[in-house]
């Protein structure tokens, strides 16, 4: 819990500011850089939904759960080089993987390059030069392509965070960690679709709405926004005039808590034929900002907010929040994201799994490579505990380890 709380108490701090560009395209052959090896693993290759824990492959190299003894081995050197280090989700992801260090028997450090893109890549060069072999690399859809690049250049191991090595025709080009984008937006509107009597009773539903705050030129949000619009349709076709993105994208400094607070009270002020708001944050500052706008509105009772991802929902439980407008929010594991990338990573480097193999059961049809998609489990005030302590890190460490 105090890791979560260390965590959690940075949250208010936090305002990113991004402006990114557009994917780049994908190099045409595939470098295998990485230490040569084979994977213990025999579950067949091809599209699938496994457990993303893990729990599922016990043994297996590639996961926490695998039956070997790092210790066994000189200390290897991981690095996180990201944009942002004081944005919840980086600072979150960052802390578990120094922790991780201590299991998987590796020295740890991490950079925030501040979206200053060249300093990015000379980072990676610098810390290469220092004897650190593996890196978690924290990418944009405008940094992919260069830092595929510059990782094969140095031949050291790397994998994607959040955001994946994917080409334009959607094959992955090396191994990614990334949330189970469309599921997870769609999660949030079924959420609310089936709960949201329990707040309102029955209401007139062709004067409901929905807002999605998203930001539409980072790809791995914008792929969340489709599963919102399809389970809204599924359940309300009646108020599919009232569904509107609002990207913000369009405000300056948009992707931020101010962001999601200007757009929402922006866009429920224009719409007074709207009875009933659902807003989803298709990221967790956003909804809060989202539930801000709605109080000082005095819309309490006409709103619900839910959002992908959790650390502000969970902040907001910390701080003793008692208010029906942040309801719910889908929650992804920090924790789980470090665990799977330094297992990764650990395994490559000790030579028993490559980039190529590791992971068949994560490999996309058309794709050589596995990416990794997190599902996240949506939480409320009355089962967010639940979460926060089953995915604490020393739990999910002895779980794995305990089979």
């Amino acid at each position: 819990m105090k890791k979560m709380k260390r965590i959690l108490s940075v949250l208010f701090a936090v305002l990113m500011v991004a402006t990114l560009l557009t994917a780049c395209g994908a190099p045409g052959d595939d470098t295998e850089s990485s230490p040569s090896g084979t994977t213990d693993s025999d579950t067949p290759s091809g599209e699938s939904t496994p457990s993303s824990d893990g729990a599922d492959a016990d043994g297996t190299a590639g996961y926490l759960s695998d039956d070997f003894d790092h210790f066994s081995r000189d200390r290897l050197k991981i690095a996180y080089i990201c944009n942002k280090l004081d944005w919840m989700w980086n600072a979150a992801i960052s802390g578990y993987l120094e922790d991780l260090g201590e299991t998987l028997n590796y020295d740890y450090t991490a950079y925030a390059a501040n979206y200053d893109y060249d300093a990015y890549m000379n980072q990676i060069e610098i810390l290469s030069s220092q004897g650190y072999t593996g890196f978690v690399a924290g990418i944009d859809d405008a940094l992919a392509l260069r830092t595929y690049e510059v990782c094969t250049e140095l031949g050291v191991a790397f994998i994607a965070e959040s955001t994946p090595f994917i080409d334009e025709n959607g094959a992955d080009y090396w191994t990614s960690v990334i949330q189970d984008q469309y599921n997870n937006g769609a999660e949030c509107v079924k959420w609310l679709a089936e709960n949201y009597k329990t707040y309102w009773g029955d209401i007139d539903t062709s004067k409901l709405g929905l807002l999605v705050l998203d930001f539409s030129s980072v790809s791995g949000i914008h792929e969340r926004e489709p599963g919102c619009k399809d389970q809204f349709e599924s359940y309300f076709p009646e108020a599919m005039d009232n569904y509107i993105v609002g990207d913000l994208v369009s405000i300056e400094g948009g992707f931020s808590a101010q962001g999601g607070n200007t757009l929402t009270g922006t866009m429920l002020a224009t719409h007074p034929e709207i009875e009933h708001w659902f807003i989803v944050g298709l990221v967790d500052d956003w909804a809060l900002g989202a539930t801000r706008a709605v109080e000082s509105m005095g819309m309490e009772d006409n709103v619900l907010v839910t959002s992908v991802q959790a650390d502000a929902f969970l902040g907001e439980m910390e701080n003793g929040y008692t208010g029906d407008v942040y309801v719910s929010a889908c929650a992804v594991s920090s924790a789980e994201f470090a665990i799977n990338m330094a297992s990764n990573l650990v395994t490559i480097l000790e030579g028993r799994a490559t980039a190529e193999t590791i992971w068949p059961e994560w490999k996309a049809e058309g794709s050589d490579y596995a990416c990794m998609k997190i599902k996240g489990t949506m939480i409320t005030k009355d089962t967010y505990q639940e979460f926060v302590d089953t995915h604490q890190l020393d739990y999910m460490v002895a779980q794995a380890q305990n089979g």
